[in-house]
């Protein structure tokens, strides 16, 4: 468990002492304990080792916590499947965090090879929380979970030509370009297509939230209310931001799946992120390929340059997004280029 987890299902780790791991760490609150969706009633204070929590007697009808190694025990046995609500692995909530916490239990990269300070800037830029919850059978890589998690917030990572390891976030090109090439600067330029779903642009905006990793559905008391039955049979809530202005003009415009995200909320989480991806994709741009002089290899994936030529509509200087660089070196002809792919 890493963030914000609104609803999981703890491990069954010792039938006869009825004792429950909801994390391999730290929880830092009292969540709450529920059996078939009822709530059940918070014991003692929090038992200060696994040893202590096994020797606690436990009434029937409550629960105690091991916070410290994510333990719940029981003081009768349930009448239906055990589940917790609003829990927090760890004090880390927000992505960068998050994301150096799973690069820290590999070896793949070492702490040497990592640009901290790009962890830090993606969360000032992003700052809502967020939570995964990886079960023990299940079967995902750390790479996967960290791919995972920035393409929630549509971030990504990637490796320097230095051989750092930095993360950033995809948003439209704005503010002052890092570099400049005019007509003079260019070899060659041609417009590409946009992927599909970006062609026309999409009119809607979508992302899941607060994450449900136990769905419970035929499992639950006759007590639940309605509206807990009908959160706790969904596997996420959705934010969405639309313009119905963009299906009039293009009547062909996309309706993207959701984007699965983490975010613990929608308030300032899910909901602006649906709009800044409205914004980004929904406003019609372009995709660029470019040669350019060898300083373009200055730039790194997602930084912003500015592109001014007499064609394609670019004579007054457009800031552009760059996705893609890939020398261009011929030796023998003493040729020294970069092929460059910009979005804007």
């Amino acid at each position: 468990m890493l963030g914000y987890v609104e609803h999981g299902a703890p491990a069954l780790v010792d039938p006869a002492l009825l004792i429950y791991q909801a994390n391999d760490g730290t929880i830092v609150n009292t969540m709450s304990v529920t059996d078939a969706g009822v709530a059940l009633t918070p014991g003692g204070a929090d038992q200060a080792s696994y040893a202590a929590l096994a020797a606690f007697g436990v009434a029937a009808g409550e629960y105690e916590f091991y916070l410290a190694g994510g333990y719940i025990k029981l003081g009768s046995l349930p009448d239906g499947r055990v589940t917790y609500r609003n829990a927090q692995g760890a004090a880390l909530s927000l992505t960068g965090a998050i994301v150096q916490q799973l690069l820290g239990a590999t070896t793949v990269v070492v702490p040497q090879e990592i640009d901290s300070l790009t962890f830090d800037e993606l969360d000032a830029l992003q700052t809502a929380s967020i939570g995964i919850l990886i079960g023990a059978d299940e079967a995902i890589s750390a790479a996967d979970a960290i791919a995972d998690l920035l393409e929630g917030i549509g971030g990504f990572a990637a490796f320097d030509r230095l051989g750092r390891l930095y993360v950033k976030r995809i948003d439209a090109p704005s503010g002052d370009p890092l570099d400049s090439f005019g007509e003079t600067d260019i070899v060659s330029l041609e417009r590409e297509p946009l992927p599909a779903g970006l062609s026309p642009p999409p009119w809607r905006s979508r992302l899941a939230y607060e994450r449900n990793y136990a769905v419970l559905t035929g499992e639950l008391a006759g007590s639940v209310s309605a509206a807990d039955r009908a959160y706790l049979s969904e596997a996420y809530l959705l934010a969405q931001a639309s313009d119905p202005t963009i299906s009039t003009a293009h009547p062909l415009s996309s309706d993207p799946s959701p984007v699965e995200s983490y975010f613990a909320a929608s308030s300032g989480g899910a909901q602006d992120e649906a709009e800044r991806l409205l914004f980004l994709y929904g406003t019609e741009r372009s995709l660029w390929r470019m040669q350019l002089p060898r300083r373009a290899l200055l730039r790194e994936l997602g930084d912003v340059i500015e592109v001014t030529h007499s064609r394609f509509g670019l004579s007054a200087g457009r800031s552009m997004l760059v996705l893609e660089t890939t020398p261009l070196i011929n030796v023998g002809d003493a040729v020294d280029l970069c092929e460059v792919v910009a979005y804007g």
